[in-house]
């Protein structure tokens, strides 16, 4: 009995060196995935509690200078094939909504607000520091990616990234991606 309780405190020993190993080792490597995130304690929650926000939203919107309005509304509709519908909120100039078939979207508001880029698209990081950049799936990228070159859309790479990035008209920055695409 106590050669019996020897060799399972040894077990459970042993088992504890193979769960500390590998809490330690970075399987990422092991499948050519990008390194593991850096968190420093600033980074971390004050009280180490489960974060209240737990998925990004189904929608962007976007504000754009009116002027850009038909662009905008040719290379979403007429390039990459996406339906477009105006909607009226009483604003100056209606909202362009831009479906999807999952269930998301995003929104366009024409206002003179707007920032103005000017008539350089943005075809680098040093012009395309102006907003959020989106990321659009598709299960045809190669499809998609032909349709904005045919169309002479400007892109640009990213140092950090080996996507193409596009610049539509107002200078909005978006890539598209393979719909089964992981990673950052």
């Amino acid at each position: 009995m106590i050669a019996q309780l020897y060799l399972f405190v040894k077990l459970v020993d042993f088992i504890k060196l193979v769960l500390v190993s590998l809490a330690h080792h970075d399987f990422r490597k092991d499948f050519d995935m990008p390194p593991t995130p850096v968190t420093t304690p600033a980074m971390k929650s004050p009280a180490l509690r489960p974060s209240p926000i737990v998925a990004l939203g189904a929608r962007v919107h976007v504000f754009l200078r009116p002027e850009r309005r038909e662009q905008f509304t040719r290379l979403f509709r007429d390039v990459l094939g996406c339906s477009v519908e105006e909607l009226e909120f009483g604003l100056p100039h209606p909202i362009l909504w831009v479906p999807l078939p999952d269930g998301s979207g995003f929104s366009i508001e024409f206002s003179e607000l707007a920032p103005d880029p000017g008539p350089e698209p943005a075809d680098n990081d040093r012009q395309a520091f102006r907003g959020a950049w989106i990321e659009f799936r598709t299960p045809d990228l190669a499809g998609c990616l032909q349709r904005l070159d045919e169309a002479a859309v400007p892109s640009f790479r990213h140092p950090g990234s080996s996507h193409r990035y596009f610049s539509a008209p107002g200078g909005q920055v978006f890539r598209m991606i393979d719909i089964d695409y992981q990673g950052p």
